[in-house]
């Protein structure tokens, strides 16, 4: 599952942690790291889902990891149900 949470929101998850920080509250430090950029964003539209049938999704505010050599950006990809078209 995939959660968007804005600075703001980290923040408060970070301040409601208190002093005790419960490990479930620790994921939060990951949480700021989110990261997304609206040129790979349109440009992951451009290569994968203007050509396709409907069935590759870019959202606006799509997270995005970067590596050495490129970036992952995340997308939704329609899996139709067996004997459906699509």
């Amino acid at each position: 599952m995939w959660v968007n949470l804005d600075p703001k929101d980290v923040r408060r998850l970070k301040k409601l942690a208190g002093a005790e920080r419960p490990k479930w509250v620790r994921l939060a430090g990951n949480l700021s790291n989110y990261d997304t950029d609206k040129k790979l964003v349109e440009k992951a539209r451009k290569q994968y889902a203007e050509p396709s049938s409907n069935d590759v999704e870019v959202d606006d505010d799509a997270a995005i990891s970067r590596a050495d050599d490129g970036t992952w950006v995340q997308a939704w990809l329609w899996l139709a149900e067996p004997g459906q078209r699509g």
